[in-house]
């Protein structure tokens, strides 16, 4: 059997830098997935706050305003870091676990309100996905 010779100006595994990186792990592309299920349901919450804010008199205008205006920034911003993840940009890991370990007190807190249809997604996907984002697979498949 031949032996393989060295490579030159590549990664470790011997890949020349530029080639096709190979195929995503699981748990990146449920982390990801993830990611994007949070920006949408940001963006739907947004969304429904601007259309009360629209359509009922608030008590608060300005506060409304806001508070529309804030959940859909958010959630625009969190899919910018869904994309980043389906994109592997090395960036993205960070701002997603950050997330994520935002996300659990927030799953907390809505359960010792007893809002447990919300509280229970909620943890779910924020656990898988920090499961997903601090894997050694997906940290290497994003460095490549």
């Amino acid at each position: 059997m031949r032996e393989r010779e060295p490579y030159r100006d590549g990664d470790e595994d011997g890949r020349a830098h530029g080639d096709a990186p190979g195929p995503e792990p699981l748990l990146l592309r449920l982390a990801t997935l993830g990611v994007a299920l949070e920006a949408v349901a940001l963006l739907a919450f947004g969304g429904w706050l601007g259309v009360e804010t629209l359509v009922a008199t608030p008590d608060n205008e300005d506060i409304a305003r806001g508070s529309t205006a804030y959940f859909l920034v958010l959630g625009a911003l969190v899919a910018l870091v869904a994309l980043a993840l389906a994109r592997r940009q090395a960036w993205s890991l960070g701002a997603g676990t950050f997330l994520q370990l935002l996300a659990l007190p927030m799953a907390w807190y809505m359960a010792r309100e007893g809002l447990w249809v919300g509280a229970v997604p909620l943890a779910a996907v924020a656990v898988v996905s920090l499961a997903g984002l601090v894997g050694e697979r997906s940290r290497a498949a994003v460095e490549r």
